[in-house]
């Protein structure tokens, strides 16, 4: 649940059980941990318009008493809010709502109607196993993206040579031998390294992307990139001299988390509200995810570092 969570994905628990029942399951697995989270009854839901549920939509965690019929309804008003929806189920009458979802999950235990209508059958009957399907799926898209940026990096920079050396007097500025060379050999190896790129746990930090997401990076993506402000608390041992070393070593360590996108702010010894003020000057958006890591100084010393993520 808290990984789906932090991948600002929005789990709904949908349940026959009764409304107390419900919400200590949901207490329990920390679904329920907000006043602002709703817990809904299916008379209450019934009662109540598509256009209410839209309203509310955002904040529900729980529905009880649920009826089959009620998980086709939320599916119909998700998808006609733009939204991307999962489903869950194993029984005969949640058959519809998984053919109706975007991404019908059917149980491993389940019957062959719900896998039969399902889209991914989970083996282990674990959201866990949702989790690392997301995961997967978005180191997908992250391959695909950089294998077609890559190759259309290459493909331009050699139709350019082709069209504008001819009239610099250059006539053929790539033989033939060496045009397949670089499309047999360096597109096939370069395509077989990104397709084996690792899923990182990073990307279940991102948000969900949307249905017309495009592979390309559009111009308007870069105003909209990722800043990761990273602060180490300092102590009065440390030197002036200490904090800008510190922060060059922390750059390095961290580098493999902030290239994912963006640029960054390494700091030591500032708060959040220091942080906030710095990037208020630099029209920056609010904060997306807060984390700590365990952290080594260069002194030996054991602290946390505090990982801002931002939105500019």
């Amino acid at each position: 649940i808290e990984v789906v969570k932090k991948a600002s994905i929005q789990t709904i628990m949908i349940t026959g059980d009764n409304k107390e029942t419900a919400v200590s399951i949901a207490r329990d697995l920390k679904l329920v941990d907000d006043p602002s989270d709703i817990v809904i009854t299916s008379d209450k839901l019934n009662q109540m318009s598509d256009d209410d549920i839209k309203k509310i939509f955002p904040h529900i965690k729980v529905i009880a008493r649920a009826l089959p019929q009620d998980k086709s309804r939320l599916v119909d008003i998700a998808k006609s809010m733009n939204l991307v929806v999962g489903m869950t189920g194993d029984g005969v009458n949640d058959a519809p709502a998984l053919k109706l979802a975007d991404v019908g999950f059917s149980m491993g235990s389940g019957v062959e109607i719900a896998k039969e209508a399902s889209d991914i059958v989970i083996l282990d009957n674990n959201l866990k196993s949702i989790a690392t399907s997301i995961l997967y799926g978005r180191t997908t898209f992250k391959n695909i993206r950089k294998f077609i940026m890559f190759q259309l990096t290459i493909n331009i920079c050699a139709i350019a040579l082709s069209v504008i050396c001819p009239f610099i007097g250059v006539e053929m500025p790539v033989t033939v031998m060496q045009m397949l060379w670089i499309n047999m050999i360096m597109d096939t190896l370069a395509g077989l390294a990104f397709s084996f790129e690792p899923p990182l746990k990073e990307y279940m930090k991102e948000k969900p992307k949307k249905k017309d997401e495009p592979i390309i990076i559009q111009p308007e993506d870069f105003r909209k990139s990722t800043v990761y402000l990273i602060d180490v608390y300092a102590d009065a041992s440390m030197t002036n001299a200490n904090v800008h070393e510190e922060i060059r070593f922390i750059s390095s360590k961290y580098m493999g988390l902030l290239k994912k996108g963006g640029s960054y702010f390494g700091s030591v010894g500032y708060g959040l509200e220091k942080l906030e003020s710095i990037l208020n000057t630099k029209n920056t958006g609010d904060v997306k995810n807060t984390y700590s890591d365990p952290y080594q100084r260069m002194d030996g010393k054991e602290v946390d570092v505090t990982v801002y993520d931002y939105t500019e």
